[in-house]
């Protein structure tokens, strides 16, 4: 029995030892180390982060802009090195009021030379922030050739002097169009704020615009931000005819909305600022520059007063008349059922228009301009 007590006690494993209990510095030592490796680790997440979007993927801070400029550059480089471009700048009404691959066989025929245009509209686009793109443009030499500028009433109301800011939040901007929005911001000092928290954090100042387009079905829709689907190659968007019921409901909301609206309406001189800034840049940049007044249905034209429409148009001409750039009035080129909401071409109102566009005023005009050059 002892014997067995013996063999069974000495097959037991051995205890293992006790680890040597580390001291009070040592275990601070080992804490900061962790927490400066962290940091380090950190640090080089943004540092590589803030790279990527610089020098790679720019539309992780502000896809809106990122995604057409891209694609009207990847359409550039399918053509030939003698290529001329024609851009087409505006706000929601160029976006689906201009088929821009339309203009580019009766350009080329014209210009003698391979065309291609392409639509860089984007919703709520006025002088300011048509300006800001084209700066953009011709920072990383994507200069075009000829301009096609949108102008309508919608964006030159004074009720909303600032409202392109709402699409420059500082998280957007790169330090180059710091500038410029400042200037014209009512708070300059909160843009450069936000702009430098997301220029030193970017994890955390593109976090909406990063998930957005990474994962955006966890973005609420109100926070979703314009990627760009469902536009054909040349950055057109086509919009649906509307069934005869649901233009009559759209209408009438529509009339609710922009009738008391439009009848005080005034031209607003930030965007006369803008639009003279925009046109001087134009101007040094030698680019031949085309300004239309978009299309407006009958029910949305009926909103203005005579004085003000009056005042609109003079405006206008006043600006065309100050850089020498030659007005398309076309504002009364389409009936109502051209339209979706009386703003909004439809598929088929956009294509009536581009082809009325091209072959009134964009073809003289390329002739024109295109001598005009040479000389």
């Amino acid at each position: 029995m002892p014997q067995t007590i013996e063999r069974t006690e000495a097959t037991r494993a051995p205890q293992r030892a006790e680890r040597p209990r580390l001291s009070r510095s040592a275990m601070q030592a080992k804490a900061r180390a962790v927490v400066l490796g962290a940091a380090a680790l950190f640090v080089l997440a943004q540092v590589g982060l803030r790279g990527v979007i610089e020098e790679a993927r720019p539309e992780l801070r502000d896809p809106t802009f990122e995604i057409k400029a891209r694609r009207y550059a990847a359409l550039k480089s399918q053509i030939s090195p003698a290529q001329a471009s024609v851009l087409f700048m505006g706000s929601s009404m160029t976006v689906f009021g201009v088929n821009a691959a339309a203009v580019d066989a009766p350009a080329s025929q014209t210009l003698g030379r391979p065309v291609v245009a392409y639509n860089l509209g984007v919703a709520g686009s006025g002088p300011f922030t048509q300006m800001l793109f084209l700066q953009r443009l011709l920072r990383r030499g994507a200069k075009p050739d000829f301009v096609v500028l949108e102008l309508s009433g919608l964006c030159f109301s004074h009720e909303d002097p600032f409202g392109e800011m709402k699409h420059f939040p500082g998280q957007m901007l790169s330090r180059h169009d710091l500038d410029t929005v400042t200037r014209y911001s009512p708070d300059a000092d909160e843009v450069y704020r936000d702009w430098l928290e997301a220029y030193l954090v970017p994890m955390h100042g593109h976090r909406l615009t990063i998930v957005s387009q990474t994962a955006q079905v966890f973005v609420p829709p109100n926070d979703r931000l314009e990627l760009w689907e469902n536009l054909d190659a040349h950055g057109w968007r086509r919009m649906p005819v509307p069934s005869r019921e649901e233009h009559a409901r759209v209408l009438k909301n529509v009339t609710m909305t922009f009738e008391p609206q439009m009848a005080r309406y005034k031209v607003g001189p930030a965007q006369m600022r803008a639009m003279r800034e925009l046109g001087e840049l134009l101007v040094r940049e030698r680019i031949p520059t085309l300004l239309v007044w978009m299309p407006e249905g009958p029910l949305m034209r009926s909103f203005y007063s005579p004085e003000a429409a009056q005042r609109l148009q003079s405006a206008f001409e006043r600006a065309c008349e100050e850089h020498g750039f030659p007005l398309v009035n076309a504002r009364a080129w389409l009936k109502e059922d051209a339209f979706w909401d009386s703003v909004h071409m439809t598929e088929a109102g956009g294509s009536a228009f581009t082809e009325r566009l091209v072959r009134e005023a964009l073809v003289p005009w390329l002739q024109t301009s295109s001598q005009s050059l040479k000389r």
